[in-house]
């Protein structure tokens, strides 16, 4: 199996092992010599399974000052264990808090004697690893009050670790797939799509967004992901460029009648898809996904569809001048024409002709359709758009677009945990995603929108048998994208680049950019 960098328990640990391995060695009252050396790095280490976002960073050396603030911590190992240990024996959750507090306090006070510092979110991470039962891996105390706040939990006069305390039951319950971090995102997005009917998620390549998508859709229907392809509630689409209007909302289609043939007007995807919305109690939530939204022609498939989906325009009438919502589609005329379809919920006749025998009635599909007078798109319906903001499409998306949905972006480090968690390899993946990441924003015109998400990574798995596996995932799936977002430059230049890019994707340790302690 391949193993380029050093061998770790860390490489192959879940958040679960590796907390149960150091409370093992808190009860054991084990000394910092007892404690390998291997486990030490992984306790520092950035990207340890324990490690969430806007982790802050316990230095063993900083520029050019005599600062080495692991020392700190493993000079002081012995109290700190002795101190969790209490903590270990108690019983009430009160109890646990006061005590987990001071340890927190004691942390701080040693470090700050040693430099001057606050390390906030580096010591509430190594809380969360010392106690990971009911505390989070999300260290920052801002997400945290902010998680709270969207799961209903009053936040007054509370601090990290009791919104931890309050918090974690729920996740336990509703998230359990989900890291922390992965949870708090979606809910944010949640919230935000309930607001506003309209989302798109960007992000860089391999970021998870199609899969935050259908995960956002499942929760707010109210079904597991494993069952969203087969609910009447989901709609998915992906977008190209050969798409268009009469794929989406109404067209006209090639049907045989005896020996001649003939077109009929056929609703489109999204247009049939809120027909069945319509129909529907409106307090059942209809989610439709539009993958690669960004690769259609926006203007060409939506048509006046820019009217109905916009926040504002949604349902059958405005809600305060009672104005109909409604508007005409390019076959709006068909649609009247159609004695078959009645705009009456009540009636079901099958040919609109009141004197059907009853046994008729019975036996015939239902011919109410919503949109007879107009279309509107119902208020329990919403879209989640997926995009890739460096596609060189997103050009053509215009502002009367933009305007009526709400943007997210979902960046590389939001979902790496997540995506590569039953990952052999994880450690090293994100080590090498995270080098290779910062190595790109310090490329001459690329950004972290051209960061690589995690996703390309879990590619390893493919690999890790062989001998030389992560030469193979950079041949085949990231060398290859990395020359398309040079492109255009004089080959020598891309060699260049792509070489700096590949000593970063190597590098065994993970670096630290002077960015990344603020805060921490």
């Amino acid at each position: 199996m391949c193993r380029e960098i050093v061998e770790t328990n860390m490489a192959k640990d879940t958040c679960e092992t590796f907390t149960k391995r150091w409370k093992k060695y808190v009860e054991e009252n084990k000394t910092v010599a007892g404690i390998p050396e291997e486990d030490w790095r992984s306790f520092f280490a950035p990207s340890n399974p324990v490690a969430g976002i806007d982790f802050g960073q316990l230095l063993d050396r900083y520029k050019n000052e005599n600062t080495n603030e692991r020392e700190t911590i493993k000079s002081n190992w012995v109290e700190i264990s002795r101190r969790f240990r209490e903590v270990y024996k108690l019983k009430e959750e009160i109890e646990i808090k006061k005590k987990l507090k001071e340890i927190k306090g004691f942390i701080q006070d040693v470090i700050t004697k040693h430099n001057g510092r606050i390390r906030d979110l580096a010591i509430n991470r190594i809380l969360t690893t010392l106690y990971p039962d009911n505390l989070l891996t999300i260290p920052s105390e801002d997400h945290v009050v902010k998680f709270a706040e969207l799961l209903g939990i009053s936040t007054e006069n509370k601090k990290w670790v009791d919104l931890c305390f309050e918090i974690k039951p729920i996740l336990k319950i509703k998230y359990s797939n989900l890291t922390h971090w992965a949870a708090y995102l979606q809910l944010v997005q949640e919230r935000n799509l309930t607001k506003n009917y309209n989302l798109i998620l960007t992000g860089a390549p391999g970021t998870g967004k199609t899969y935050m998508a259908r995960q956002m859709a499942a929760n707010l229907i109210g079904i597991d992901i494993e069952k969203l392809s087969d609910s009447s509630q989901y709609g998915f689409v992906q977008f190209h460029p050969s798409y268009d209007y009469t794929d989406f909302i109404e067209g006209l289609r090639p049907i045989q009648q005896e020996k001649n043939i003939v077109f009929e007007r056929v609703d489109g995807i999204f247009k049939a898809f809120c027909a069945k919305a319509a129909q529907d109690n409106p307090e059942n939530k209809y989610v439709f996904v539009i993958d690669e939204i960004n690769r259609g022609e926006i203007s060409k498939i939506f048509g006046e569809l820019f009217f109905s989906i916009d926040p504002g325009y949604r349902g059958e009438t405005d809600d305060e001048t009672k104005m109909s919502n409604r508007v005409g589609t390019q076959y709006q005329n068909m649609i009247i024409k159609d004695n078959l379809l009645t705009d009456n919920k009540d009636d079901n006749a099958s040919d609109g002709n009141k004197d059907d025998n009853a046994s008729d009635k019975k036996d015939a599909k239902p011919k109410y359709y919503p949109f007879k007078k107009g279309f509107y798109v119902p208020k329990n319906v919403f879209v989640i758009g997926t995009m890739n903001d460096i596609d060189r499409s997103v050009e053509s998306m215009d502002f009367a677009f933009r305007r009526r949905f709400s943007f997210y972006e979902i960046k590389a480090t939001d979902t790496q945990y997540s995506i590569l968690k039953d990952c052999s390899l994880k450690t090293e993946a994100i080590i090498r995603m995270n080098n290779l990441n910062k190595a790109i924003e310090k490329i001459d015109g690329l950004s972290p929108a051209y960061h690589i998400g995690a996703a390309y990574f879990k590619k390893i798995k493919l690999y890790e048998n062989e001998k030389g596996c992560w030469d193979s995932l950079w041949n085949n799936h990231i060398q290859g994208l990395l020359y398309e977002y040079l492109r255009g430059l004089p080959q020598k230049e891309i060699n260049n680049k792509l070489k700096v890019l590949k000593d970063a994707y190597n590098k065994k340790e993970e670096t630290i950019e002077e960015t990344e302690l603020l805060g921490s």
